[in-house]
């Protein structure tokens, strides 16, 4: 008759331990738990491990449970900063009065937490657990917990004094208080610390627009020939202080995209242009010759803007001028028109170093009258080429070094045809906003 009772038992056993480990809790039973709250741009792999960061500290809350006191609230999002790189900000708050504890940023690497800063994190969700005055439980993979301590107990236990009935509950006694600051020596919040109650900050929003000025100083070269009835007109490759300016403004990267448009300036200073003429007479005066580029821009990103490379397309106008003090027999003249262009920008060193490489196109519909009446047509065509070479000193500035030329070139009546070439390399910063 016993036999039936001892199956019954046996069966409500099971049950037990069954509902006890697969029943889906809601809240942990001991201790405090955490309750997530990722925004909609933080993809699902960096949410899940942030939640796996935070499980190794608590219990992650399912979605929906109330919260209790002592519990910690995570929210994360991600955004896009002016220099590219893109940040996930962490703020921790206290679940039940919604307090702002402190937040971290922590930098992404193609959209991910570097594997180094995972023990910092973890240590920043027990600090927050911390200031809660919840006891916060041990990290599992910590190398000093109790496995050295648990075998040492058994060796002294059975030791000859064991018979002794008063000077054994005495040891009893002092045994686990020797064991508490062994196991008290995990980093559970030296200083407990009771926050104000705050209204929970709003999450940094994407900077919409960023600007990135940049100034130079260096030397320039400059040559022109014009064709005439008696020969030909020569200004020897000759060379002179420059200077460039750039402005450059982009949109933040939606989709891989961005639009964004730059002016750059290149000018020559204290510029003395001397002219020869077929016998070989020279005649000298002061002269500036200079480029303006203004561009529509439309930028191509393969990955993260400041470690992948992109490429970049652009259309506008640009306009070279050259000016002198004294009347030569080479006139003062204006050349412009429709301006193409297509450049790749190539990172190097984790983003710190940046190369630009950009051929450009302009088709020349704006020429002075003075070059037509010298038999010059009034259509003509410039090619140019760019370089640039940025190392970040930080994340808002750089120092670069650029390289421009640009070889106009108008056919003539005469014999030849005419051309103006210049060239400027230049040395400066360019500070990011």
């Amino acid at each position: 008759m016993q036999r039936p009772s001892n199956l019954s038992a046996l069966v409500f056993l099971l049950a037990t331990l069954f509902a006890l480990l697969y029943a889906p809790d809601t809240h942990a039973q001991n201790g405090p738990s955490i309750l997530l709250s990722p925004d909609p741009s933080v993809s699902p792999a960096l949410a899940q491990r942030v939640s796996g960061l935070c499980r190794q500290v608590a219990p992650v809350l399912l979605p929906g449970a109330p919260p209790r006191q002592g519990d910690l609230a995570v929210t994360s999002q991600v955004s896009v900063g002016a220099d590219g790189m893109s940040v996930l900000h962490l703020k921790f708050y206290d679940a039940v009065s919604a307090a702002l504890l402190f937040g971290h940023d922590v930098p992404l690497f193609r959209g991910e937490v570097h594997v180094a800063l995972d023990s910092f994190l973890v240590g920043r969700i027990r600090q927050a657990l911390g200031m809660l005055g919840a006891p916060v439980p041990p990290p599992a993979p910590q190398p000093p917990p109790p496995p050295t301590v648990q075998p040492y107990v058994p060796i002294q236990r059975p030791a000859p004094t064991y018979q002794a009935p008063q000077p054994e509950p005495d040891k009893q006694r002092d045994e686990p208080v020797e064991q508490e600051p062994s196991a008290a020596v995990e980093p559970r919040s030296p200083e407990p610390a009771t926050p104000e109650p705050t209204t929970p900050e709003p999450a940094a929003a994407k900077r919409p627009v960023a600007i990135r000025f940049g100034v130079g100083v260096g030397s320039g070269m400059h040559a022109v020939e014009l064709p005439t009835e008696l020969g030909a007109r020569r200004v020897p490759m000759s060379s002179f202080a420059a200077f460039d300016l750039s402005l450059e403004l982009h949109a933040t990267p939606s989709s891989g995209f961005a639009p964004g448009v730059r002016l750059q300036y290149h000018s020559s200073l204290g510029y003395t242009l001397t002219e020869t003429s077929k016998d070989g007479t020279k005649q000298s005066s002061p002269a500036r010759s200079h480029e303006v580029l203004l561009d529509a821009l439309g930028n191509i990103y393969f990955g993260e803007p400041r470690f992948d490379a992109s490429m970049y397309y652009g259309l506008g106008y640009a306009v070279q001028n050259l000016r002198t003090d004294f009347d030569l027999e080479l006139p003062d003249y204006t050349l412009g028109g429709p301006h193409l262009l297509l450049g790749l920008r190539i990172p190097f060193a984790s983003g710190h170093v940046l190369l630009t490489l950009s051929p450009d196109l302009c088709v020349l519909v704006q020429v002075s009258p003075a070059l037509v009446r010298r038999a010059t047509e009034s259509i003509g065509y410039a090619i140019g080429a760019e370089a640039e070479l940025a190392v970040h000193v930080s994340g808002a500035f750089a120092l670069r070094v650029q390289y421009r030329e640009t070889r106009a070139s108008m056919a003539s009546t005469y014999r030849g045809s005419f051309s103006d070439t210049k060239r400027f390399i230049t040395t400066g910063v360019a500070a990011v906003y």
